[in-house]
This record gives structure tokens, sequence and C-alpha cells, in this order.
């Protein structure tokens, strides 16, 4: 419902003309600059249209890194962490419960030997998004039959007990696009004055934290005021990769801070803050379970209504000095034992 109605918003501009069906295939460009992007018609036709500026919004599989070297820049300077991670989805009719008195709930992936997971999100129609996630080879399968089951093995049971009873809608979608990935353009020595990076193009997170769309909504934000305050706004890009980069700092350490603890996960060590703030964030996690307070200030620097820097602040780290020694970690606390203990976790 939210991508439509962006989408009808962006389409009813007098400005802007969408290309249906057109594949973007190459960039051409001298001198610094890009001058077009070639298309693939529907029709299998090469064209080219020109602009005095571009912005690769194509998402995870953005080819720009083979377009610039094409064209003798450098490539483009990456870091990959993989969680090997799989999720599989399915849409759901909830029945009437009325002792639920949760609207969400999710079951978080911390380390070994807890390596399954899930949530149940409300959508529009008062349907549910179900989605169930694993490590390694415990990542979920697409069949239909496999979903139940699964939930089953979960720490605790409220999801598969509320699927019990709820009617499913649509066949399990399945994905192991999970990688975080970033483009570091502002490390390039050379780039194209005229060209940008933006939403997934530039960084792309594991869905788990559902930061993508707040990281692109930002990232639009930081180019218009770029594109505004330059005295050359058709040659800003350099510009606008820096500020770009430390925008993305915040994000990226929250994604990467819990993919790295993973066994599975395949990139470059933590470095200090990350590992730090894995810790922290075990704590605030076990702390939220009974501690609103705690709770609100985790969903607010999972949404990006504040930094993650405020779950250091001196209010917080009483409240998790009152339910943790210095060695005690969520990875160590048993599930809650029992549907009293889940619901205070779901509020």
């Amino acid at each position: 419902m939210f991508e439509g109605a962006i989408r009808r918003r962006v389409t009813a501009l007098p400005n802007v003309t969408t290309l249906q069906q057109h594949r973007a295939q190459a960039l051409t460009g001298s001198r610094g600059r890009i001058h077009a992007v070639q298309l693939r018609t529907p029709s299998g036709e090469l064209t080219e249209l020109e602009a005095d500026f571009f912005a690769d919004t194509t998402g995870r599989g953005s080819r720009a890194d083979r377009w610039l070297t094409d064209l003798g820049y450098p490539a483009i300077p990456q870091t990959t962490i993989a969680p090997r991670l799989g999720y599989a989805s399915r849409l759901y009719r909830p029945a009437a419960d009325p002792a639920r008195n949760w609207l969400a709930c999710y079951l978080m992936i911390t380390s070994p030997p807890q390596t399954r997971g899930g949530s149940i999100a409300p959508i529009e129609d008062g349907r549910w998004i179900v989605t169930l996630n694993g490590l390694g080879a415990d990542r979920p399968t697409s069949g239909d039959e496999n979903f139940l089951p699964f939930a089953k093995t979960l720490p605790h049971p409220v999801i598969a007990d509320a699927l019990a009873t709820a009617e499913p809608l649509t066949p399990v979608a399945t994905t192991h696009a999970t990688s975080n990935r970033r483009r570091h353009l502002e490390r390039m020595p050379r780039q194209p004055a005229n060209l940008v990076l933006l939403g997934d193009a530039a960084c792309c997170f594991n869905p788990l934290y559902a930061q993508g769309m707040t990281a692109a909504v930002h990232s639009a934000a930081l180019l218009r005021a770029c594109l505004a305050s330059h005295a050359a706004p058709h040659v800003c890009a350099a510009r606008y990769h820096r500020r770009l980069a430390a925008l993305l700092d915040r994000y990226w350490l929250l994604a990467t801070a819990v993919d790295l603890r993973h066994p599975t996960t395949q990139g470059p060590p933590p470095g200090p803050l990350q590992r730090l703030l894995a810790i922290g964030l075990d704590r605030v996690l076990t702390t939220g379970t009974h501690d609103q307070r705690v709770q609100r200030a985790f969903l607010e620097a999972l949404n990006m209504t504040r930094t993650p820097a405020s779950l250091a602040s001196p209010q917080i780290a009483v409240r998790l000095a009152r339910t943790f020694s210095h060695r005690t970690t969520m990875t160590l606390t048993p599930p809650p034992a029992g549907p009293a203990s889940a619901r205070r976790a779901l509020h």
C-alpha cells in the first residue's frame, strides 16, 4: 500500500514521465560526465535517453559497477556482510481472538543455538504478513506445507499458536537476498560529476531490520538539499556521496552489528563499535520485554527517529543495569516460559 501510494503521487506530477518495461543497459559519457543511459525497449530495440543529471535507483541489483568500469572509471569499493539468512513470507487472515492483546510480534534470531526466528505484522484489509527466517541450513523452504511446522520450532509458541487458527491467503514466497552491501563512491578517486546512487543501489541492508525505506527517504532528502545548495547542481555528485556516507554510517552500524555475530556470516570482522553495540542490543532487547521505556528507545533507534547512540544514554543504562549483571547476555537467557511473558515481550 505504501509503495503504491508513493507511485501514484510521483506519476501524477506534471514534470514526471515514466517509460514502462524499459531496461537500462549501459551508460554513455566522457570527460567526467554521463551523457545518456542506453535503454532496451519492450520491442528489443536500443535507444538512448539524454539528461543533465542521473540517479541510479535500480536497487540491490544495480549494475553501476559494470557501467562505470566500462567507461574507464575505477571499480567502486564495496563492503559486503552476508549473514546467509533466508526468509519465507505468507499472508494470513487472523481469526478473531479476544485474548490476543498484541498487534505485532517479533522473535529475533540471536546466535546458536537460536538460529530461527519470525514475525507477524498487520497490514491493510485486516491481514497479517508473516515472515519466518533462519540461518544457514536452518533457512525455511518454499513449501506451503512446511510453513506452520517451521513456526512450531521457534523458541516461543506465540507465532505458531496464532497461525494455527489463521487462514492462509497466499503461497509461501522465499528469498535469500539478505546481504548488507555498501558501494563507497565517496572513496573513488574519480567519479562522474552528474551520477548519484540512491537507495539500495548505494547501500542495501538485511531486510530483517526494515531500514531500507527509511534510509532511502533520508538519502533523497539529502540529495534535494545538495541540489538546492550547490552552485552547479548538475555536478554535485561527489559532495552528495561524501555526505551520504556519513548518513548511512548509523544505519550500517545497527544492521551489521548483529549480523556479524552469526557464525554463518561472511564478511570483514566486526569493529569495536559493532562489537560494543551487539552486546548492548542483547541487553536492550531483553530489558525491553518488561520495560516499556527501553523498548520504546529501541524502536526509536530501529526506525531512526533517534540515533543508535541514544541507546547508551544514562537513563537507559540505569534500566539495563537493573536487569543484567556485567556478564549477562540475551543469548544465555531462555525464552519466556508462558503466554503472560509472551504478551509482555510483544507490547
